[in-house]
C-alpha cells in the first residue's frame, strides 16, 4: 500500500509542472480585425484561453461577448500605452482572478458587461494616464486594487468592495454608492 501511494505521489510531482506548459503568452498583433475572438489577431495564433497571459501593447480590441471573459489565478492581462479594450454589445460577465495592469495611456472599458468581478486572488493596477471605464452593472472588488493615478469612470454602476481599497491620486467619476459592502474605502491624495 505504501509503495502504491509513493508511486502516485511521484507521478503527481512529475505531472504538476506540465500543467503550466498549457498556458501561453498571447500578444495582440491585430491586423485581421479588431475583434478579440479572431485567432489571427494574436501571436502565437489563437484566441487567449483563461489560463493565458495577455499583452496588448497598442491597438483597439473590441470584445463582443460570445461568453464570459475570465482570467485565471496566476495570469496577467497587461494593457500598454495605446492599448484599448472595449466590450461592445451583450452583457457577458467578466471575472479577473489574475492581474489586470493598465499602463500609461491604456483604456479598459467594460461597456455594458454584467457584473465585473475582481476575485480574491486577483488584482487591478491602474497607473497614471490610464483609464478604467465601467458602464454596466455591479463592480465587485474582492481583492487588491492599486491606484497609481489614472481615471476610474464608474458611470452609474454599483460599487461593491469586500476588501480595503485605496483611492490615491486618481480622478474618480460616476456614482459612488457602495452596495452590500464589507470593505473599507480610503480616499487619499490629490
Amino acid at each position: 500500500m505504501k509503495i502504491r501511494t509513493r508511486v502516485w505521489a511521484f507521478i503527481a510531482l512529475i505531472a504538476l509542472p506540465c500543467f503550466n506548459l498549457l498556458a501561453a503568452d498571447k500578444v495582440w498583433v491585430g491586423g485581421a480585425s479588431n475583434l478579440w475572438h479572431v485567432a489571427a489577431n494574436w501571436s502565437p495564433s489563437g484566441i487567449p484561453a483563461a489560463s493565458d497571459n495577455v499583452m496588448v501593447t497598442n491597438g483597439f480590441i473590441q470584445y463582443v461577448p460570445g461568453g464570459d471573459l475570465v482570467r485565471n489565478t496566476g495570469t496577467t492581462m497587461t494593457m500598454g500605452q495605446g492599448g484599448t479594450f472595449v466590450q461592445t454589445g451583450g452583457i457577458a460577465w467578466m471575472a479577473i482572478n489574475g492581474s489586470l495592469v493598465l499602463n500609461n495611456g491604456a483604456v479598459f472599458d467594460t461597456g455594458t458587461a454584467g457584473a465585473f468581478n475582481i476575485g480574491s486572488a486577483g488584482s487591478v493596477t491602474i497607473n497614471e494616464g490610464s483609464t478604467f471605464r465601467r458602464l454596466g452593472n455591479t463592480l465587485v472588488v474582492d481583492s487588491k486594487w492599486i491606484f497609481n493615478g489614472g481615471t476610474v469612470d464608474n458611470g452609474l454602476s454599483e460599487f461593491q468592495f469586500n476588501t480595503e481599497v485605496d483611492f490615491d491620486a486618481i480622478l474618480y467619476t460616476g456614482m459612488l454608492a457602495p452596495q452590500n459592502t464589507a470593505g473599507i474605502l480610503n480616499l487619499k491624495g490629490g
